[in-house]
C-alpha cells in the first residue's frame, strides 16, 4: 500500500528526478533553486510506494486577503506523478492526503492554478 507523509530532505534526489520528468520545460537550475530557496519537508508531501516516491507536490504557505479579511492557505504547486506510476490512483490519493493535512496545519483552503482544461477538470472533482 502507498503511503502519503511530508517529505524527507533525503526525499530530495527523487524529488527532483520526478520534477525532471514530468515538468522536462524547466530548467535543472529552476529546480535547483527551488530546492535551495523554498523546500521546507512540511511543506511538501510525497506519495511513496515502498520503493520511493512516485508522486509529490509542494503546499506554500500562502495568505489570501479579501478586504480587511485575511485567511492562511497553501498554494498547490508542482503536483507530479511520475509517468509510469500514473493511472494507479497516487494523484487522487495524495491530494486527499495535501487537504487533511492543509486542514491540520490551519489551512482555510488550498489554491491552485490549473495549467490546460484536463487539469482544471481533475481538481474540479475534488473541490
Amino acid at each position: 500500500m502507498a503511503e502519503c507523509r511530508t517529505a524527507k530532505a533525503s526525499d530530495i534526489p527523487a524529488l527532483k528526478a520526478i520534477w525532471r520528468e514530468c515538468f522536462p520545460t524547466d530548467s535543472d537550475e529552476y529546480i535547483d533553486c527551488f530546492f535551495e530557496d523554498l523546500f521546507k519537508e512540511e511543506d511538501m508531501v510525497v506519495l511513496d510506494d515502498g520503493e520511493g516516491a512516485k508522486c509529490m507536490c509542494a503546499l506554500l504557505p500562502c495568505t489570501l486577503v479579501l478586504g480587511s479579511r485575511t485567511w492562511p492557505i497553501s498554494y498547490l504547486y508542482a503536483m507530479s506523478t511520475l509517468p509510469a506510476a500514473q493511472g494507479k490512483g497516487h494523484a487522487s490519493q495524495l491530494l486527499g492526503f495535501a487537504a487533511d493535512y492543509c486542514r491540520l496545519r490551519g489551512d482555510a483552503g488550498i489554491a491552485l492554478l490549473p495549467a490546460d482544461k484536463g487539469l482544471s477538470e481533475f481538481y474540479a472533482r475534488f473541490g
